[in-house]
């Protein structure tokens, strides 16, 4: 028993110490919540528009209107009657319309990619003068148009391959380069829906004649002079 009342005595000794480090209740009104939260400024959520967003990058720039010498090809383009866009996918496709240092393997120099004969022959003494350049190749381009009748896709392919080889094989020849040239510059021109199927046309579907590209082609030898 004595045991029993020392252990009572003890706890409730301690009983007033537990009691005093236990936390006091908080309480909390319904209108405490309602006045603070309507005294809580309220910030609105910021808006956007899609003006305020910045437009999406490009994937890929235009071939047209991104040539540094359109403003030349242009007009000299318009000189020799021809539509200036031809003149310009020209470039384009032959050099990315970069002038300075371009020189081709076979010897084609400058922006127009003109072969030293092509290039005496079109009254262009120094190719890598650019004026030179562009007067000499779009006076090519036009003599090719007139030739063919306004035929654009065989003057597109006489450029490339040459007029002899268009002449043997009666339109685009069956080479890969020429035929993917004529589809690439026709696409850049818009000139065609489906310029792939307008060189499939004047292609041989049944024979192919191997020709050396230097025969009539401003990639090979000296083309034949203007008027033969």
């Amino acid at each position: 028993m004595r045991v029993r009342h020392a252990l009572l005595i003890v706890y409730v000794a301690t009983l007033p110490q537990v009691a005093r480090a236990e936390p006091q209740p908080f309480v909390l009104s319904l209108d405490d919540v309602t006045a603070d939260l309507t005294t809580v400024e309220r910030t609105p959520a910021p808006t956007s528009t899609l003006a305020d967003r910045p437009p999406p990058a490009p994937t890929h720039a235009p071939t047209l209107g991104a040539c540094r010498f359109e403003d030349a090809l242009a007009h000299a383009a318009i000189d020799r009657g021809l539509d200036p866009a031809l003149a310009i996918a020209v470039a384009d496709a032959e050099t990315r319309c970069r002038h300075e240092g371009q020189r081709s393997p076979k010897g084609a120099i400058g922006l127009m990619q003109l072969m030293p004969a092509t290039a005496r022959r079109f009254g262009a003494r120094n190719p890598w003068n650019l004026d030179q350049n562009i007067a000499a190749g779009t006076a090519y381009l036009a003599w090719l148009h007139d030739r063919y009748g306004g035929d654009l896709v065989k003057t597109i392919a006489a450029y490339n391959a040459g007029e002899g080889a268009v002449d043997q094989h009666g339109g685009v020849p069956p080479f890969a380069e020429t035929r993917a040239y004529v589809d690439r510059i026709l696409k850049s021109m818009g000139a065609s829906d489906a310029p792939a199927a307008a060189v499939r046309a004047r292609v041989e579907p049944l024979f192919v004649i191997e020709v050396s590209p230097e025969v009539g082609s401003q990639d090979g030898a000296d083309a034949p002079a203007v008027g033969d």
